[in-house]
């Protein structure tokens, strides 16, 4: 059985893709695709090995961790081969976690994005829908920062 936020999820990318890919994309003939993205932000109860050892590097510096912001992007190339070209195509994650002062929560955002290039000349033209993106983000995010 799904939990609220599986109906929930599955909810919004039903009505989204319905709205801005099916409709918008295709009634106004956007082209020129670069790239589409899914943002995930979830609130953090304590640091994840990576910040803790950010914060012991923070304290040794400066003696102070109550508020901190970090981010880093990490790029991966993912070319596709056509019959007549090979794409260079990438995905690129950002990653930020932030904490505005002692009261704030911890909170870490992924920004994923999936770069076309070649730009995409219509949506349909993209190597996986932009639900199933969405869906696999939300999947590598669940596995990569939440575990545990």
């Amino acid at each position: 059985m799904k939990n609220d936020f599986d109906v929930e999820f599955e909810n919004f990318l039903n009505s989204y893709i319905e709205i801005l890919t099916k409709r918008i994309f295709k009634n106004f003939g956007v082209k020129n695709i670069s790239r589409f993205g899914f943002i995930i932000k979830s609130v953090l109860t304590e640091k994840d090995e990576l910040l803790s050892e950010v914060s012991k590097i923070i304290e040794t510096r400066k003696g102070i961790d109550d508020s901190l912001s970090l981010r880093f992007n990490v790029i991966t190339k993912k070319p596709l081969k056509l019959p007549k070209f090979v794409t260079e195509d990438y995905d690129n994650e950002i990653v930020t976690y932030d904490k505005a002062n002692t009261e704030s929560p911890l909170n870490l955002t992924v920004d994923y994005q999936k770069y076309f290039k070649p730009e995409l000349n219509i949506i349909e033209d993209a190597p996986q829908d932009f639900g199933t993106f969405c869906k696999n983000t939300l999947q590598v995010f669940n596995e990569t920062y939440l575990k545990g």
